[in-house]
């Protein structure tokens, strides 16, 4: 990266959250807004130095139009990954996507509205936004199928515990705690 000249427009990433300059008050002192948040706060260019010099602070790439954001949660890295349950989900949404994919350009709202109700005479019901979202996903993340499956694939579901969780992880202590329930 070469050199960072800070004033209006600049964007940074410190402590997990994404500032960008809104005013400056002098040549060494801005008003710097928390682009989720949308918090004001202010800032010497001393101290955005120390920061970076620190390494707590990451400025955004110049060459680069979109903010600075934090890295993407990890997906499941193969099919084999999935449950049996994630598996259909992804053949559903890849077979309700694939003539799109297989178009020379971007598909228009009309080729989604076309897929649509293609998909409608088949009996499935899926919106064009449904499909413009599914679409949009898989070129983002570099045309693989497994970005159509949600995140939330691996969470726990009404009386199911997470896979992930602490009780399920440690089965002896699993055993405890509903020792502990049954004679209580």
């Amino acid at each position: 990266m070469g050199s960072v000249r800070v004033g209006v427009g600049t964007e940074w990433l410190c402590d997990g959250r994404t500032y960008r300059v809104v005013r400056q008050l002098a040549p060494d002192r801005f008003i710097a807004q928390d682009v989720k948040f949308l918090v004001e706060q202010e800032f010497s260019t001393t101290a955005i130095l120390a920061s970076y010099a620190e390494g707590r602070l990451r400025f955004a790439s110049g060459d680069s139009s979109q903010s600075v954001s934090p890295p993407p949660r990890p997906r499941p890295r193969a099919i084999q990954d999935l449950t049996e349950h994630g598996r259909q989900l992804l053949q559903r949404r890849w077979h309700a996507l694939e003539p799109l994919t297989k178009r020379l350009g971007l598909p228009g709202e009309s080729d989604y509205a076309l897929r649509c109700e293609d998909l409608r005479r088949e009996g499935i019901c899926c919106s064009a936004r449904t499909l413009r979202r599914y679409y949009r996903a898989w070129q983002q993340a570099g045309k693989d199928r497994l970005a159509l499956i949600s995140r939330t694939d691996r969470k726990g579901a009404r009386g199911c515990p997470r896979r992930n969780s602490w009780l399920h992880k440690h089965p002896q202590v699993h055993r405890l705690v509903e020792e502990a329930i049954s004679t209580v």
